[in-house]
Protein backbone atom coordinates (compact mmCIF):
# COMPACT_ATOMS: atom_id res chain seq x y z
CA UNK A 1 0.00 0.00 0.00
CA UNK A 2 2.79 2.49 0.76
CA UNK A 3 4.31 1.59 -2.59
CA UNK A 4 1.18 2.31 -3.99
CA UNK A 5 0.49 5.42 -2.21
CA UNK A 6 4.21 6.39 -3.58
CA UNK A 7 3.72 5.70 -6.70
CA UNK A 8 0.20 6.88 -6.82
CA UNK A 9 1.75 10.34 -5.62
CA UNK A 10 4.85 10.60 -7.36
CA UNK A 11 2.07 10.22 -10.11
CA UNK A 12 0.08 12.91 -8.82
CA UNK A 13 3.28 14.67 -8.63
CA UNK A 14 4.34 14.21 -11.92
CA UNK A 15 0.89 15.21 -13.23
CA UNK A 16 0.72 18.44 -11.04
CA UNK A 17 4.01 19.19 -12.48
CA UNK A 18 2.84 18.16 -15.99
CA UNK A 19 0.15 20.77 -15.44
CA UNK A 20 2.40 23.11 -14.12
CA UNK A 21 4.86 23.06 -17.03
CA UNK A 22 1.81 23.24 -19.50
CA UNK A 23 -0.02 25.62 -17.41
CA UNK A 24 3.45 27.48 -17.52
CA UNK A 25 3.55 27.14 -21.20
CA UNK A 26 0.46 28.17 -21.70
CA UNK A 27 1.35 31.60 -19.50
CA UNK A 28 4.89 32.10 -21.59
CA UNK A 29 2.33 31.33 -25.39
CA UNK A 30 -0.01 33.54 -23.89
CA UNK A 31 2.93 36.08 -22.98
CA UNK A 32 4.36 35.30 -26.38
CA UNK A 33 1.13 36.34 -27.98
CA UNK A 34 0.12 39.71 -25.75
CA UNK A 35 3.83 40.72 -26.56
CA UNK A 36 3.19 39.97 -30.20
CA UNK A 37 -0.05 41.49 -30.09
CA UNK A 38 1.55 44.63 -28.48
CA UNK A 39 4.70 44.37 -30.86
CA UNK A 40 2.14 45.00 -33.39
CA UNK A 41 0.07 47.51 -31.45
CA UNK A 42 2.92 49.31 -30.92
CA UNK A 43 4.41 48.90 -34.84
CA UNK A 44 0.82 49.43 -35.83
CA UNK A 45 0.86 52.89 -33.99
CA UNK A 46 4.51 53.66 -35.16
CA UNK A 47 3.05 53.35 -38.75
CA UNK A 48 0.25 55.31 -38.04
CA UNK A 49 1.88 58.40 -36.45
CA UNK A 50 4.53 57.80 -39.28
CA UNK A 51 1.44 58.08 -42.21
CA UNK A 52 0.00 61.04 -40.02
CA UNK A 53 3.73 63.12 -39.88
CA UNK A 54 3.88 61.98 -43.93
CA UNK A 55 0.05 63.64 -44.29
CA UNK A 56 0.97 66.59 -41.94
CA UNK A 57 4.24 67.56 -43.93
CA UNK A 58 2.36 66.40 -47.48
CA UNK A 59 -0.38 68.75 -46.57
CA UNK A 60 1.74 71.38 -44.90
CA UNK A 61 3.76 71.53 -48.41
CA UNK A 62 0.61 71.67 -50.06
CA UNK A 63 -0.10 74.58 -48.30
CA UNK A 64 3.36 76.37 -48.62
CA UNK A 65 3.24 75.82 -52.47
CA UNK A 66 -0.58 77.61 -52.46
CA UNK A 67 0.43 80.06 -50.32
CA UNK A 68 3.34 80.65 -52.68
CA UNK A 69 1.16 80.09 -55.71
CA UNK A 70 -1.04 82.94 -54.31
CA UNK A 71 1.81 84.99 -53.18
CA UNK A 72 3.19 84.45 -56.98
CA UNK A 73 -0.17 85.76 -58.05
CA UNK A 74 -0.16 88.88 -55.39
CA UNK A 75 2.93 89.40 -56.96
CA UNK A 76 2.24 89.08 -60.49
CA UNK A 77 -0.92 90.63 -60.27
CA UNK A 78 0.58 94.15 -58.25
CA UNK A 79 3.36 94.31 -61.12
CA UNK A 80 0.51 94.14 -63.48
CA UNK A 81 -1.18 97.61 -61.74
CA UNK A 82 2.05 98.52 -61.29
CA UNK A 83 2.49 98.32 -65.21
CA UNK A 84 -0.92 99.69 -65.91
CA UNK A 85 -0.56 103.01 -63.65
CA UNK A 86 3.35 103.43 -64.80
CA UNK A 87 1.25 103.25 -68.68
CA UNK A 88 -1.87 105.10 -67.59
CA UNK A 89 0.85 108.13 -66.25
CA UNK A 90 2.85 107.79 -69.35
CA UNK A 91 -0.27 107.83 -71.76
CA UNK A 92 -1.35 111.10 -69.48
CA UNK A 93 1.76 112.66 -69.53
CA UNK A 94 1.84 112.02 -73.72
CA UNK A 95 -1.47 113.84 -74.10
CA UNK A 96 -0.57 116.56 -71.86
CA UNK A 97 2.56 116.99 -74.03
CA UNK A 98 0.66 116.77 -77.17
CA UNK A 99 -2.17 119.03 -75.82
CA UNK A 100 0.79 121.68 -74.74
CA UNK A 101 2.44 120.92 -78.75
CA UNK A 102 -1.21 121.45 -80.14
CA UNK A 103 -1.73 125.12 -77.94
CA UNK A 104 2.00 126.09 -78.38
CA UNK A 105 1.56 125.42 -82.68
CA UNK A 106 -2.34 127.54 -82.05
CA UNK A 107 0.00 130.07 -80.20
CA UNK A 108 2.23 130.10 -83.23
CA UNK A 109 -0.07 129.87 -85.83
CA UNK A 110 -2.08 132.49 -84.28
CA UNK A 111 0.63 135.09 -83.68
CA UNK A 112 1.60 134.13 -87.57
CA UNK A 113 -1.76 134.90 -88.29
CA UNK A 114 -1.37 138.21 -86.59
CA UNK A 115 1.72 138.95 -88.31
CA UNK A 116 0.56 138.51 -91.72
CA UNK A 117 -2.46 140.23 -90.76
CA UNK A 118 -0.55 143.11 -89.33
CA UNK A 119 2.58 142.94 -92.63
CA UNK A 120 -0.49 142.66 -95.00
CA UNK A 121 -2.17 145.93 -93.48
CA UNK A 122 0.90 147.97 -93.25
CA UNK A 123 1.67 146.87 -96.70
CA UNK A 124 -1.66 147.47 -97.52
CA UNK A 125 -1.23 151.06 -96.07
CA UNK A 126 2.31 151.46 -97.55
CA UNK A 127 0.48 150.82 -100.68
CA UNK A 128 -1.82 153.13 -100.28
CA UNK A 129 0.31 155.73 -99.31
CA UNK A 130 2.45 155.23 -102.42
CA UNK A 131 -0.74 155.04 -104.20
CA UNK A 132 -1.87 158.06 -102.74
CA UNK A 133 1.51 159.59 -103.63
CA UNK A 134 1.70 158.81 -107.23
CA UNK A 135 -1.82 159.78 -107.81
CA UNK A 136 -1.05 163.12 -106.08
CA UNK A 137 2.26 163.08 -108.51
CA UNK A 138 0.35 162.79 -111.22
CA UNK A 139 -2.64 164.74 -110.35
CA UNK A 140 0.59 167.45 -110.18
CA UNK A 141 2.02 166.61 -113.93
CA UNK A 142 -1.30 166.64 -114.90
CA UNK A 143 -2.11 170.45 -113.25
CA UNK A 144 1.72 171.21 -114.96
CA UNK A 145 0.73 170.07 -118.44
CA UNK A 146 -2.89 171.52 -117.99
CA UNK A 147 -0.98 174.81 -117.26
CA UNK A 148 1.47 174.56 -119.73
CA UNK A 149 -1.15 173.75 -122.40
CA UNK A 150 -3.33 177.30 -120.88
CA UNK A 151 -0.08 179.24 -120.88
CA UNK A 152 0.18 178.29 -124.64
CA UNK A 153 -3.15 178.59 -125.28
CA UNK A 154 -2.79 181.86 -123.92
CA UNK A 155 0.10 182.98 -125.82
CA UNK A 156 -1.68 182.44 -129.10
CA UNK A 157 -5.11 183.54 -128.28
CA UNK A 158 -4.32 186.61 -130.47
CA UNK A 159 -4.42 184.37 -133.68
CA UNK A 160 -7.57 184.25 -135.59
CA UNK A 161 -6.56 181.20 -137.66
CA UNK A 162 -7.45 178.65 -135.26
CA UNK A 163 -5.29 175.97 -137.92
CA UNK A 164 -2.31 178.35 -137.48
CA UNK A 165 -2.42 178.41 -133.71
CA UNK A 166 -2.61 174.48 -133.61
CA UNK A 167 0.51 174.12 -135.80
CA UNK A 168 2.44 176.85 -133.66
CA UNK A 169 1.52 174.92 -130.41
CA UNK A 170 2.82 171.49 -132.17
CA UNK A 171 5.71 173.78 -133.63
CA UNK A 172 6.15 174.98 -129.73
CA UNK A 173 6.07 171.96 -128.18
CA UNK A 174 8.13 169.68 -130.20
CA UNK A 175 10.43 172.41 -130.52
CA UNK A 176 10.53 172.58 -126.46
CA UNK A 177 10.72 168.72 -126.51
CA UNK A 178 13.75 168.79 -128.85
CA UNK A 179 15.27 170.93 -126.83
CA UNK A 180 14.70 168.64 -123.75
CA UNK A 181 15.28 165.53 -125.24
CA UNK A 182 17.07 164.49 -128.20
CA UNK A 183 15.34 161.42 -128.65
CA UNK A 184 11.80 162.93 -129.16
CA UNK A 185 9.15 160.90 -128.92
CA UNK A 186 11.13 157.51 -128.33
CA UNK A 187 9.90 154.98 -125.96
CA UNK A 188 12.45 154.23 -123.30
CA UNK A 189 10.65 150.70 -123.48
CA UNK A 190 10.23 149.80 -127.34
CA UNK A 191 13.38 152.05 -128.72
CA UNK A 192 10.40 153.30 -131.08
CA UNK A 193 8.14 156.10 -131.58
CA UNK A 194 5.24 156.25 -129.19
CA UNK A 195 1.45 155.69 -131.15
CA UNK A 196 -0.59 156.34 -128.06
CA UNK A 197 2.44 157.89 -125.57
CA UNK A 198 0.94 157.84 -121.76
CA UNK A 199 2.50 160.42 -118.76
CA UNK A 200 3.78 158.81 -115.60
CA UNK A 201 3.75 160.79 -111.88
CA UNK A 202 7.55 160.65 -112.11
CA UNK A 203 7.06 162.71 -115.68
CA UNK A 204 8.23 160.21 -118.25
CA UNK A 205 6.48 159.23 -121.23
CA UNK A 206 6.15 155.55 -122.59
CA UNK A 207 4.27 153.82 -125.65
CA UNK A 208 0.87 152.12 -123.42
CA UNK A 209 0.98 148.95 -124.50
CA UNK A 210 4.74 148.51 -123.64
CA UNK A 211 4.55 150.53 -120.16
CA UNK A 212 0.98 148.24 -119.49
CA UNK A 213 3.20 145.15 -120.10
CA UNK A 214 6.24 146.68 -117.70
CA UNK A 215 4.04 147.29 -114.93
CA UNK A 216 2.45 143.50 -115.15
CA UNK A 217 5.70 142.21 -115.21
CA UNK A 218 7.83 144.44 -112.67
CA UNK A 219 5.17 146.98 -111.06
CA UNK A 220 7.25 150.07 -111.43
CA UNK A 221 8.58 152.81 -113.58
CA UNK A 222 11.35 151.59 -115.79
CA UNK A 223 13.32 154.63 -115.03
CA UNK A 224 13.06 155.55 -111.84
CA UNK A 225 12.24 152.19 -110.23
CA UNK A 226 9.25 153.88 -108.07
CA UNK A 227 6.27 151.90 -107.75
CA UNK A 228 3.88 152.38 -110.72
CA UNK A 229 0.27 150.84 -111.52
CA UNK A 230 -1.87 151.12 -114.42
CA UNK A 231 -5.21 153.06 -113.20
CA UNK A 232 -2.64 156.09 -112.66
CA UNK A 233 -1.31 156.56 -116.25
CA UNK A 234 -2.67 159.60 -118.23
CA UNK A 235 -2.70 160.17 -121.96
CA UNK A 236 -1.33 162.93 -123.52
CA UNK A 237 -3.40 163.20 -126.44
CA UNK A 238 -1.29 166.78 -126.91
CA UNK A 239 2.50 165.35 -126.80
CA UNK A 240 0.81 162.17 -129.06
CA UNK A 241 -0.20 165.19 -131.45
CA UNK A 242 3.49 166.25 -131.30
CA UNK A 243 5.25 163.31 -132.50
CA UNK A 244 3.08 163.48 -135.27
CA UNK A 245 4.13 166.45 -136.33
CA UNK A 246 7.47 166.04 -135.12
CA UNK A 247 7.57 162.66 -137.69
CA UNK A 248 6.39 164.73 -140.54
CA UNK A 249 8.67 167.51 -140.14
CA UNK A 250 11.74 165.49 -140.25
CA UNK A 251 10.10 163.09 -142.60
CA UNK A 252 10.55 160.28 -140.21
Amino acid sequence: MDILDRQLKIKMVQENAKKQREIAQENARKQREIAQENMRRQREKVEENARKQREIAQENMRKQRENARIQRQIAEENARKQREIIEENARKQREIAEENARKQREIAQENMRKQREITEENMRKQREITEENLRRKSQNALIQRENIKREREMNHSNNNDSINLNNNQNNNLINSDEEEDENFGICPITKQYMKNPVLTPSGNYYEKDAILKWINENGNDPLTKEPLSADILIEDNDYKKAIIEYKRKHNK
